[in-house]
C-alpha cells in the first residue's frame, strides 16, 4: 500500500469510532493499539507515537465553525462563526467548548442573559467585583457598539477600551473576560442583545464607571454622531474611572475598596 493511501486509511479508521472532542492524549493513548492490526505499507515504517497520532487527527479534522481575532487588548476577542445560509434561511454554531478550548479560550459558562432596547439606549459601564464575569456578548437582532474598559491593575492597557459593532446580520460576537468593565450602545431602531457569563448575577456586587469617563475617552460619538443615550438612574450615577484607584488584579481578583 503506498505512504499516502497509508495514512489515509489510518486515519480514516481513526476518526470513524473517535468521539466529539475526544483528541487528547489519553484517548490517543487508548486507540495507539488498535495500529497494531493495521496494514503496514513496509516494514521500515516507524511506529507512530501518540504525539503522531494526535497531531494527525487534528490536522485531518474540519476546520473550526469559530475564526477567532486577538484584540490589541490582552484577553479580549472577536470571534466569528461560520454562518452557513441559503433559500431556507441560515445555521451556525453559537458556541462550541470543543473550538473554544482549542483557541486557548477555556472558561466554563454558568448564565445565560437577555436583553431587548430601543435605538439610542445605552447600558454601562458595568462590572461585578468580588465575582468578576467573563462574557461572551452578541446582537441577536439589530446593532449595536460594544465596549469593554481594562480594569486590570498593572496592565499595559489598564484604563483602555476596544469598541466593535456587534451586528445581527454578521452573527459577529465578542469575548471579554473577567476584570474589564462592559457596556454597549444600540446602534439600530431595536436590538436584543445576549451574553454568557462565567459567573452568576450577584446584585450586591455590582460595580461601574461613568459610561462618558473623560480619562477613558471612548470616542461614542464616532460610531454614533449626535449621541444622546438614554440611561437607567443608576447608569447616570456611576463614580469616574481614576488611574490611581485599584479595581483588579492581573488575574481579574478584585483588590479595590
Amino acid at each position: 500500500m503506498p505512504i499516502s493511501r497509508y495514512w489515509s486509511y489510518v486515519i480514516r479508521t481513526v476518526l470513524g469510532f473517535c468521539p466529539s472532542g475526544a483528541l487528547t492524549m489519553p484517548f490517543c493513548s487508548m486507540i495507539s493499539i488498535s495500529f497494531a492490526a493495521l496494514p503496514k505499507p513496509s516494514e521500515s515504517l516507524r511506529w507512530i507515537s501518540e504525539v503522531d497520532i494526535l497531531n494527525l487527527l487534528r490536522s485531518s479534522r474540519t476546520k473550526m465553525a469559530f475564526e477567532f481575532r486577538k484584540c490589541f487588548i490582552e484577553g479580549l476577542y472577536e470571534v466569528q462563526p461560520k454562518v452557513f445560509g441559503d433559500n431556507r434561511g441560515y445555521f451556525f454554531e453559537v458556541y462550541s467548548e470543543k473550538d473554544f478550548f482549542e483557541a486557548g479560550l477555556c472558561m466554563k459558562f454558568v448564565q445565560d442573559n437577555q436583553s431587548s432596547s430601543s435605538k439610542g439606549v445605552l447600558r454601562g459601564l458595568h462590572f461585578q467585583t468580588k465575582h468578576p464575569q467573563g462574557k461572551l456578548v452578541r446582537a441577536v437582532e439589530g446593532k449595536v457598539y460594544d465596549v469593554a474598559v481594562d480594569l486590570r491593575n498593572g496592565s499595559p492597557t489598564f484604563g483602555k477600551y476596544y469598541g466593535v459593532v456587534l451586528d445581527a446580520e454578521k452573527q459577529n460576537q465578542f469575548y471579554i473576560p473577567e476584570g474589564f468593565a462592559h457596556g454597549f450602545y444600540v446602534l439600530s431602531e431595536h436590538a436584543v442583545f445576549a451574553y454568557k457569563c462565567t459567573d452568576f448575577y450577584h446584585p450586591e456586587d455590582e460595580g461601574g464607571i461613568m459610561w462618558n469617563d473623560a480619562t477613558v475617552g471612548i470616542e461614542w460619538d464616532k460610531i454614533a454622531p449626535g449621541l444622546e443615550p438614554l440611561l437607567s438612574e443608576k447608569d447616570k450615577k456611576h463614580p469616574s474611572f481614576s488611574t490611581s484607584e485599584k479595581y483588579f488584579d492581573l488575574n481579574a481578583k478584585w483588590i479595590g475598596k
